[in-house]
């Protein structure tokens, strides 16, 4: 028996083409922007970027231009699936909903923390502790969503791929550094 068939995978295709249905797109896109306008600030308010080509970067280092994408984006996909898992309106829902939410809002907590810590105080050490609790908050966060919102809870699995090649990268700065 494969894989696919004992996690029901026509089970999780059709969760996931009904839930793709149900999105409002509108409310959606709503919160993806002013996730994405809550990543600008946090930006402007945090300090020097400058500070990140002063330092001596690991090799793996993308330039900041890279970082500006694709946090961007990710602020983009959590404000999109955001909206999706507190729309869900489903009963059997409800406590992962409500556990994954407030997970998730700690998470973007620590993750507007981390800004400042790096840049605007050139806290390394601080920032990579915080990236390391981001990691595990964005983990439990991503199983509550799945048992919500499996497109929530991919979104979350993107992030915490990209959390880890950021924590790697930040253990360098500060081992090189």
């Amino acid at each position: 028996m494969s894989v696919l068939k004992r996690i029901g995978c026509c089970d999780l295709r059709r969760r996931l083409h009904i839930e793709l249905r149900c999105i409002n797109r509108k409310k959606s896109i709503l919160s993806a922007i002013l996730f994405v306008v809550i990543g600008i600030a946090d930006a402007i308010i945090c300090g020097n970027f400058y500070i990140y080509e002063m330092l001596i970067l690991p090799k793996s280092a993308p330039g900041r231009w890279l970082f500006i994408l694709v946090w961007t984006f990710i602020y983009a996909i959590l404000g999109f699936t955001f909206q999706i898992v507190l729309a869900e309106k489903n009963r059997h829902c409800s406590l992962p909903r409500v556990r994954g939410c407030i997970l998730f809002v700690c998470m973007m907590i620590f993750n507007l923390i981390w800004c400042p810590l790096f840049f605007g105080a050139s806290a390394f050490f601080s920032a990579f502790l915080n990236i390391l609790i981001m990691i595990l908050l964005v983990f439990f966060t991503a199983i509550y969503f799945w048992q919500v919102s499996i497109i929530a809870s991919i979104a979350q699995f993107v992030l915490e791929i990209w959390l880890i090649y950021c924590a790697f990268l930040n253990l360098g700065i500060i081992l090189i550094n």
